[in-house]
């Protein structure tokens, strides 16, 4: 799922509203819950199944994902622990 994530959430936030307005912890929040959505869609557990059956990264992921999402989260000015903390996992 990291993997589908990696490739799909950035440009699933540009679509959020908040996002093009400039409210970016607001189209962060918004496009977190709008991608869960997306998640329990066919389509979408079709890719997941897929991935996870071929142990394959999508052609956009590379090695460092990690980094590249930590990355992401900086440049909108948000730090990674505080988004995180919100969520109660």
């Amino acid at each position: 799922m990291a993997q589908y994530a990696a490739v799909h959430f950035p440009e699933f936030l540009k679509t959020v509203a908040a996002y093009g307005e400039g409210s970016l912890a607001v189209a962060l929040e918004n496009a977190f819950l709008g991608f869960d959505a997306t998640l329990v869609t066919e389509d979408v557990k079709k890719q997941l199944s897929l991935l996870a059956a071929n142990g394959e990264k999508t052609d956009k992921a590379d090695d460092n994902d990690e980094e590249s999402m930590l990355m992401f989260f900086y440049l909108l000015g948000l730090d990674f622990i505080n988004v995180v903390s919100c969520y109660k996992f």
